[in-house]
């Protein structure tokens, strides 16, 4: 259950934060979906890059990556 508004974003992997994807993952196959999902991985440098600095391209390839892994993870422990 979300904690609340006050606190500090935390960007996580999918499974890990609060948003209940593999609950979401379970649901969409008991209603057999058979669409796409698309994946927005707000975990990188890119997303916290204050103006005119640049990001860090290799973390945010890697944490893309990691996101991706994370994601398939979920999906294959449904399956």
């Amino acid at each position: 259950m979300p904690t609340g508004q006050s606190e500090p974003a935390k960007y996580t992997l999918p499974g890990e934060g609060q948003a209940r994807v593999q609950d979401i993952l379970k649901q969409l196959k008991a209603d057999h979906y058979e669409g796409g999902i698309a994946i927005e991985p707000h975990v990188a440098t890119v997303f916290h890059a204050t103006d005119g600095q640049e990001p860090d391209w290799q973390q945010c390839y890697d944490s893309y990556v990691q996101y991706g892994h994370a994601m398939n993870k979920l999906i294959a422990n449904i399956s």
